[in-house]
C-alpha cells in the first residue's frame, strides 16, 4: 500500500507541473499516470492491467472533467 500512495505522490507532482507548462506534456503525464497506477493495481490487486487501466483512466478522467485541476 505504501508503495501504490509513493507512486501516487511521485506522479501527482508531475501532473501539477505538467499543467503549468504545456497541455502536451498533461497528455503525457496522464498516460503516465494510468500505466503506473494500473500497473501497481494489477500486480497488487490480481486484475488485469487492460482492466485496471480502463479503470484507472475513467476515474482521471472523471476527475479532471470535475474541474479538480481548473
Amino acid at each position: 500500500m505504501e508503495a501504490i500512495i509513493a507512486v501516487l505522490a511521485i506522479v501527482g507532482v508531475i501532473v501539477v507541473i505538467s499543467f503549468l507548462i504545456e497541455p502536451l506534456l498533461v497528455l503525457l503525464a496522464f498516460a503516465g499516470v494510468v500505466t503506473l497506477v494500473a500497473l501497481a493495481i494489477s500486480a497488487l490487486a490480481g486484475l488485469s492491467f487492460v482492466i485496471s487501466a480502463i479503470i484507472v483512466a475513467a476515474l482521471g478522467i472523471a476527475v479532471y472533467l470535475g474541474g479538480w485541476f481548473d
